[in-house]
């Protein structure tokens, strides 16, 4: 068909407007498709277990599929994570993995199962073995159990005996926190404990009083007040920092309190393994992971032995003068600014080195942001109020100058 020449004009002008609503159309076209794509093979990588390859790609989705893809990223962050911390508490010196370290390796193994039962790193099998040596834990330390709650009973029996009630009260309590069903002269070791309490109190009343016959009804059930003071103590200790003693007095808890203590325990275990990280990465000049490590050792016990939340400081530290002596002032810059943020020990030397990064950055671009000569000036100051002195400190001659001269 030709068409008038009066049309002509009409037509190119339609087609003119058309052609690139058909390219958008296209393009949008080969979009979608090309994030379907990457979906599938995200996907496929997370099956096939290339978490590393799946991670990039999930990052990449977007579209119709990003929600599923957040919660995928989620996921592979959350299981290395409880991979990394039970392997780490697995790897611990035979002489501090005792059953109550075991237990939370079994339980972050079992999270990341949970999360990918045929997941990377062999999830079933290292919770096979730490179940396994558990048990072995277990064996081994029951010999020295038995043979120290056979004294107990043996001294408790003759306490009994001699009326020396307090003492007794002690064995039998001790007893009952190992094994509250263990038998001692055909008792319970629970009801025995507290019998001899009641007996204790008995004794201790003034004379004349009358004396209150124990109940054998309430034998059969822990009394609450005394879990509550055993489990008192033991978080007691927790609280002033003594892990070694609080390990123990949490591992003796029994009744409805058992399971809060199981907790400490696990808080425990997760904070040693994670300050003893921070330790290792700081030592390999890590500075960003051994921060972050004491900062998740912080979020358990932020008080805790070790002062985490001052090494998490310190690291930020290490890390804006690593970052100054690398050439990247200004990653250093924000590293020095978040300690300053953080702590005030050393705010001297962070102020220097925040100056140095600035002035650094003034000369490297040729005296152009004079913001940033007055910036590194204000830190300067800072510094040299707080009385810094950069000796031994290997800087520019050049910064070094504007410093010494500064006057404030």
């Amino acid at each position: 068909m030709i068409l008038p020449r009066a049309l002509m004009p009409v037509f190119i002008a339609a087609l003119a407007l058309a052609i690139p609503r058909l390219g958008l159309a296209a393009y949008q076209a080969t979009s979608e498709a090309e994030q379907q794509e990457r979906w599938q093979q995200a996907v496929q990588a997370y099956t096939q277990n290339r978490f590393t390859d799946a991670r990039t790609l999930f990052e990449g989705v977007r579209g119709s599929h990003s929600e599923e893809a957040k919660q995928y990223l989620v996921n592979i962050k959350a299981y290395k994570e409880a991979m990394q911390v039970a392997d780490d508490a697995m790897r611990r010196s035979p002489d501090e993995l005792d059953a109550a370290n075991l237990d939370f390796a079994i339980g972050k193994y079992q999270e990341a199962i949970a999360i990918k039962s045929d997941g990377p790193w062999d999830p079933k099998g290292k919770l096979e073995k730490a179940i396994a040596q558990k048990a072995k834990v277990q064996q081994q330390s029951r010999p020295a159990t038995e043979a120290r709650d056979r004294n107990f009973c043996d001294k408790l029996l003759k306490a009994s005996a001699a009326r020396a009630y307090d003492q007794a009260r002690y064995l039998a309590c001790a007893l009952a926190n190992d094994d509250p069903r263990y038998s001692c002269g055909g008792e319970e070791a629970l009801r025995l404990c507290e019998q001899m309490k009641e007996l204790a109190q008995i004794g201790s009343r003034p004379s004349g009083s009358t004396p209150r016959a124990p109940e054998a009804s309430s034998a059969s059930v822990p009394s609450d007040g005394n879990q509550k003071t055993a489990f008192d103590r033991a978080k007691a200790a927790f609280e002033a920092n003594d892990f070694e003693k609080a390990r123990v007095a949490f591992q003796r808890v029994v009744g409805e309190e058992k399971a809060s203590a199981q907790e400490y325990l696990g808080k425990i275990a997760q904070y040693e393994i994670l300050m003893k990280q921070g330790a290792k990465l700081s030592q390999d000049e890590k500075y960003g992971e051994a921060r972050a490590a004491y900062q998740d050792a912080a979020k358990t016990k932020p008080d805790g032995p070790g002062h985490p939340q001052q090494q998490a400081g310190l690291m930020a530290l290490q890390q804006g003068v690593s970052e100054f002596y690398d050439g990247n002032y200004i990653h250093a810059g924000r590293s020095l600014a978040d300690y300053v943020q953080e702590s005030t020990d050393k705010s001297d030397i962070a102020h220097f080195y925040m100056g140095a990064c600035e002035l650094a950055r003034f000369f490297l671009t040729g005296g152009q942001d004079g913001s940033l000569r007055e910036q590194a000036l204000g830190d300067f100051r800072k510094a040299k109020e707080a009385g810094f002195r950069p000796k031994n400190h290997e800087v520019s001659p050049k910064i070094l100058k504007v410093y010494e001269e500064l006057a404030f």
